[in-house]
C-alpha cells in the first residue's frame, strides 16, 4: 500500500506519501499511523474542554474595563498568559484560547485607563 493515498483512522485526512516516503504520523491531528493507515488509538481519549484560566482572564478583563484597577487588569494578563501557555501544551484538550487572548487584550486596555485616569488626576 506504500505510495498510495491513505485516510488517517482518527481524523479522517487523506495521508499521502510525500517524496516515496510514507509518513509515520497524521498531518492534521498527529496520530501516529498504523500501516493500514489507521491512527493508532491513544491510551486515553478525553474529550476537549475550556480551559477555565480562559475563562477567567475574560471575566478579569472585562472587569478590568467597567472598574479600571490597574491589579484586576494585570491579574487578566498573567492569567490570560498562563491559560494560552497551558491550553498551547494540552495537545488539543483544551478550548479557549481566543477568550485567553481576549482576556490579556482587555486587561492591557483596562490597565491602560487606569493609567490614564491616574496620570489626569496628578
Amino acid at each position: 500500500m506504500a505510495g498510495f493515498a491513505r485516510r488517517c483512522g482518527n481524523c479522517g485526512e487523506v495521508v499521502t506519501p510525500r517524496g516515496g516516503l510514507t509518513p509515520k504520523f497524521c498531518a492534521r491531528c498527529g496520530a501516529r499511523l498504523a500501516p493500514t493507515g489507521a491512527a493508532v488509538p491513544s491510551p486515553v481519549s478525553l474529550p476537549r474542554e475550556t480551559s477555565t484560566a480562559g475563562v477567567s482572564a475574560l471575566v478579569l478583563g472585562l472587569v478590568s474595563l467597567f472598574a479600571p484597577c490597574a491589579p484586576i487588569g494585570l491579574a487578566a494578563i498573567v492569567v490570560g498568559t498562563y491559560a494560552r501557555i497551558q491550553i498551547n501544551g494540552s495537545n488539543g484538550r483544551l478550548n479557549g484560547g481566543g477568550m485567553a487572548l481576549a482576556g490579556i487584550i482587555l486587561g492591557i486596555i483596562g490597565s491602560g485607563v487606569w493609567a490614564a485616569v491616574c496620570a489626569a488626576a496628578l
